[in-house]
C-alpha cells in the first residue's frame, strides 16, 4: 500500500509548496448581469460544513493513502466543522508558547536544526465530496484553503493535488485536469508540525486544522488573473490618483484580443485593447487623475467601488469588484500626517482570535471586536503576528482603522 513518507515534505525545509499558485488579488469573478457581493458570486462555491475527520498519532510510520481514494470507506468517522481546530473539537491538546519552540515536537539544537520529531506528530484526514455546478463547464476550478495550520496535503478523487507550508495565508490549486462532471472526493491531510514551525513561533496558542473558509471558484479561461489598485490624494484632498496593475492571462489555444475596461463609482478610468497570445500573460499598468473625491481616513472612511470588467468583442468575460479609499501619508519631521492632517495612533495589537473558536474566527466576532474599538476611540491595529483572514481588512477599510499588517514570519 502506498505510504507518505515522514520525510517528505514536512520534514524538507526547502518544500514550502507543490502546485501551489502565487498569492493573488482574491476578489471574486461575475458574470455581466450579477449583482455584487464580498463573498458570495455564482462562481463561489463554499465548502464550509461538516467533513469526515480522522486523527492519527505517531507518524514515524507515514499514512496510507488508501485514505485518499473515493472509494474508501470513511463512513466510521467522526465529523468535523470546517472551519476549525480540532484541539478544540476534542482532539489533542493545545499549549501556548511565548519565545520558544516546543522540544518535544521539534529539536532546539542548534546542529540538528531544522528537525520534526514523526512519533510526536499529529494528522488530520479531512475528506468530504461536491458536485460543480453545471454553468462552471469550460472555466477553470480553483481550489481555495484560507488557511491550514501547519502544513496541507491535497488529494482530489485519488490523485494529488499538491502542498502547501505557510499556515496563516491562503493556499490556491488549479483543479481543472482533476475535476469532474457530478461527484468528486477531496482529501486534506493537515499536520500539526513541519519545518515552517520554527518560522512561526508566534507568541500564541498552538493549534491544529483547516480554520479558515475552503471554497472553489470558477474563472474563464480568458481572465483578470489578478490586480492591484494604488490609490493616492494630491495635496488639495479632492484630486485622486490611481496606479492600476493588472495581470491578464489567456489559457485557451489560441490569441485573445480584449478589452480591458475599469469603472471607479460608474466613471471610466481606464480602457484598454490588448491582445493575448495563446496560453499567455499580459501585465498593464494604467494611471488616472480623478477629480471631486473624499479622502479616506479613520474618522471618514470614504469607499469607492472599482468595477474591472474583460471583454472580447461584444461577448462579456468577467468583472470583478473591489472597494478603495483615496489618502496621502507622509512624516513630516517626527509627526504622522493622513491627508495632511496630524494623526495620533491610538492603536492596539490584535490576534485573529476568539475565545470559543481560537482562529477560527466567527464573523460576529469581528464586528463585535471592531465596533468596540471605535467605542473605545481606537483607530489602528497591529496584526500580530501574521496575516488575518482577508475580511478582517474590508471590515478594517469600511469602519475606518490603519492597520499595521505583519507577514507570517516569526522566529525568536
Amino acid at each position: 500500500m502506498a505510504r507518505l513518507s515522514y520525510h517528505f515534505p514536512w520534514q524538507n525545509p526547502t518544500m514550502i509548496g507543490e502546485n501551489k499558485l502565487p498569492g493573488r488579488n482574491l476578489a471574486l469573478p461575475f458574470g455581466e448581469e450579477d449583482a455584487f457581493s464580498y463573498d458570495t458570486s455564482p462562481f463561489k462555491l463554499s465548502l464550509n460544513g461538516l467533513w469526515r475527520f480522522d486523527w492519527r498519532q505517531d507518524l514515524s510510520r507515514g499514512l496510507d493513502l488508501a485514505c485518499t481514494l473515493p472509494a474508501f470507506d470513511d463512513s466510521a468517522w467522526a465529523e468535523m466543522p470546517v472551519p476549525s481546530l480540532w484541539q478544540l473539537e476534542g482532539y489533542g491538546k493545545p499549549f501556548y508558547l511565548c519565545s520558544y519552540l516546543h522540544k518535544d515536537h521539534v529539536s532546539v539544537k542548534k546542529h540538528k536544526i531544522p528537525t520534526v520529531y514523526p512519533e510526536t506528530n499529529e494528522a488530520g484526514v479531512y475528506r468530504r465530496t461536491f458536485t460543480l455546478p453545471a454553468n462552471w463547464d469550460g472555466r477553470r476550478i480553483l481550489l481555495h484553503f484560507g488557511a491550514a495550520k501547519s502544513a496541507l496535503e491535497v488529494y482530489l478523487n485519488g490523485a494529488k493535488v499538491g502542498y502547501s507550508q505557510g499556515s496563516m495565508t491562503p493556499a490556491e490549486f488549479d483543479v481543472t485536469a482533476l475535476a469532474q462532471p457530478g461527484e468528486n472526493q477531496l482529501t486534506a491531510i493537515v499536520t500539526r508540525f513541519s519545518t515552517a514551525y520554527y518560522l512561526e513561533d508566534q507568541d500564541m496558542w498552538n493549534f491544529s486544522g483547516l480554520y479558515r473558509e475552503v471554497y472553489l471558484v470558477a474563472e474563464p479561461p480568458v481572465r483578470i488573473e489578478d490586480f492591484f489598485a494604488d490609490a493616492g490624494l494630491l495635496a488639495d484632498n479632492t484630486t485622486g490618483t490611481l496606479k492600476l496593475s493588472v495581470k491578464l492571462r489567456n489559457e485557451s489555444a489560441a490569441p485573445a484580443t480584449v478589452q480591458l475596461r475599469a469603472h471607479l463609482d460608474g466613471i471610466e478610468v481606464c480602457s484598454k485593447n490588448v491582445l493575448i497570445a495563446a496560453a499567455g500573460t499580459v501585465d498593464l499598468l494604467e494611471e488616472a487623475s480623478i477629480a471631486n473625491l473624499k479622502p479616506w481616513s479613520a474618522e471618514a472612511a470614504q469607499l469607492y467601488p472599482l468595477v474591472l470588467e474583460l471583454r472580447s468583442g461584444e461577448d462579456f468575460l468577467c468583472k470583478k469588484r473591489v472597494r478603495v479609499g483615496f489618502r496621502r501619508v507622509e512624516i513630516d519631521g517626527n509627526v504622522l500626517k493622513i491627508n495632511g492632517r496630524r494623526v495620533i495612533l491610538k492603536g492596539v495589537n490584535r490576534h485573529d482570535f476568539d475565545p470559543d473558536h481560537g482562529w477560527a474566527v466567527p464573523r460576529e466576532r469581528y464586528y463585535e471586536d471592531l465596533y468596540l474599538m471605535k467605542r473605545a476611540n481606537i483607530n489602528a491595529i497591529r496584526t500580530s503576528h501574521y496575516p488575518d483572514d482577508p475580511f478582517f481588512y474590508e471590515l478594517c477599510d469600511e469602519l475606518g482603522f490603519y492597520v499595521m499588517d505583519e507577514a507570517d514570519v516569526e522566529s525568536h
